[in-house]
């Protein structure tokens, strides 16, 4: 079994892609979305994340991640 990562995200175009760089090689990286308004979602499925909408807040997307 490998390791997956959980990213919760809101408007982060700016870091996205160093974050994503940090935990390439991982099994599978989630990043959960709560709305953003940027090219948040775009740059995540083009580095080939499984990208999911959640209500915002930290929780509920780690929540929404897990499930």
């Amino acid at each position: 079994m490998g390791i997956a990562v959980i990213i919760p995200t809101l408007n982060a175009e700016a870091g996205l892609a160093a974050t994503l760089r940090s935990v390439a090689g991982t099994e599978e990286i989630i990043v959960i979305d709560g709305g953003s308004e940027d090219a948040t979602v775009r740059l995540a499925s083009s580095a080939g994340a499984r990208v999911q909408a959640s209500a915002r807040g930290r929780g509920q997307q780690m929540r929404a991640g897990a499930d």
